[in-house]
């Protein structure tokens, strides 16, 4: 049952910000062994403000939608787990910062499992994500959120919790866009469930993981359409009460009401896209058609652009008119460039520059796109490596060392080729593609 009042609604949070500190205190002090207690919890609708810059958190979906926080100072996350940063070398950090990491996920993970049980009580059906680090100071403005202060010898760790919801006394003209969302939210479960039965076709160790990332990726990019259609329908409800409302703005309210649908739309359809196998032996699966080269691309970044902007990891644009097209299977094409920018992602996420920059350059009868990231470049003794199946110079297992080698043989079917390129002196991907394949060839199935 959904608490109707605000009052109702803000004492739910502040009860379930306090289970929440209370098991992360218990957690905090059983695991790393340091003695922390939760100090009152406080009620705001001027969203999650923190001077922290380590964020470990997990979002929920549901009848409602919201997100557990734990947020503290980094040198202070080194030393609860008796650690440092003091006089280390920049590669030490990164491990030190991975190690840091697995810890208060653990942590943030089993934290999150006891806690759910009490908002589960309030809200039916909720589904919770993987947890996420950040690393950098976040600010959401405008959410209702409770916060709970851990204090412990060695410093402070805040517990954010913050809860949204879509109102369902609304306008019958917001009906008609509801409905909508609601459909899409189908269309998204389907393709999810696609996904599921097609993965056994596929790479398994290297789908799932893209699936992961997936999964983060597209619940921000739904629930932040979900925030605007609550703003302006919270907005139009104040103007119907009003007869001599002023219509030109409510239409403009109903069009950014339209425009938001049309965003989860183009979401779910990629998703559906991407359920389809591309290995199968199917007469529509296996169809080489000309796709723009952009249209590929922008398909790759609609489900890591997100990631891309929590990571604080720029992305310059690429420039290349949507005249410009190759014959191939756009969804494979698209996963191949996917998995690059993925990889470049983990590589530059904690260092000082963070950046990707992709390109595209057409000739007169090929297309090459290229994915360059901030990193140093691939040392010589390991280029000729990367694109061998299983091999991955990620740590703590965090990759099964697949995604090149899959790359590879996407790019191997669209008769094109991919290679490292010696002579950027950061780390650079080149893919080069005909516009046309050969005729002649037999389409691989």
């Amino acid at each position: 049952m959904v608490p109707k009042s605000n009052a109702t609604f803000e004492k739910m949070i502040l009860v379930n910000t306090r289970v929440f500190a209370e098991a992360a205190a218990k957690n905090i002090n059983a695991m790393l062994d340091v003695a922390s207690r939760a100090k009152p919890v406080t009620f705001t609708t001027e969203g999650i403000i923190s001077e922290q810059n380590f964020f470990v958190s997990i979002m929920f979906t549901g009848m409602v939608y919201g997100e557990y926080i734990m947020a503290l100072n980094t040198e202070l996350a080194a030393r609860l787990i008796g650690k440092s940063f003091e006089n280390l070398q920049e590669e030490q950090k990164k491990e030190l910062y991975q190690e840091i990491s697995e810890f208060f996920r653990e942590i943030l993970n089993v934290t999150v499992g006891e806690s759910i049980l009490s908002l589960s009580k309030v809200y039916q059906k909720i589904t919770i994500t993987a947890p996420r680090v950040c690393i950098g100071r976040v600010t959401y403005p405008k959410v209702r959120t409770g916060k709970s202060v851990l204090q412990a010898k060695a410093g402070e760790i805040e517990c954010f919790l913050y809860v949204d919801q879509m109102k369902l006394d609304i306008a019958d003209s917001y009906k008609t866009a509801l409905i909508s969302v609601v459909n899409a939210n189908k269309d998204l479960r389907a393709a999810y469930e696609q996904l599921q039965e097609q993965q056994e076709h596929l790479v398994q160790a290297e789908k799932l993981s893209a699936l992961g990332t997936m999964a983060a990726g597209v619940a921000h990019e739904i629930n932040t359409p979900l925030s605007v259609i609550s703003l302006n329908e919270s907005m139009m409800q104040d103007m119907l009460r009003n007869e001599n409302f002023n219509k030109d703005q409510f239409s403009k309210m109903l069009s950014k009401i339209e425009e938001t649908v049309a965003k989860i739309s183009k979401i779910t359809q990629a998703l559906r896209a991407y359920a389809v196998d591309s290995s199968s032996s199917s007469s529509e699966a296996a169809e080489f058609k000309p796709v723009s080269i952009t249209s590929i691309i922008d398909s790759a970044l609609l489900f890591c652009e997100h990631r891309l902007q929590q990571s604080g990891i720029t992305l310059s644009p690429f420039n290349l008119p949507e005249s410009v097209k190759v014959e191939c299977r756009s969804q494979q094409l698209s996963q191949a460039i996917y998995n690059l920018i993925i990889n470049a992602s983990e590589a530059v996420e904690n260092l000082p520059e963070k950046w990707i920059r992709i390109e595209s350059v057409a000739t007169e009868d090929n297309v090459l796109i290229s994915v360059t990231d901030s990193g140093s470049g691939i040392p010589r003794e390991k280029r000729d490596k990367v694109f061998d199946p299983f091999y991955t110079t990620k740590h703590d297992g965090k990759g099964a060392g697949l995604g090149l080698s899959f790359c590879r043989g996407i790019i191997d079917i669209h008769q094109g080729k991919i290679i490292v390129d010696t002579r950027s002196k950061n780390t650079k991907f080149v893919i080069e593609l005909p516009k046309l394949r050969a005729k002649t060839e037999k389409v691989a199935a």
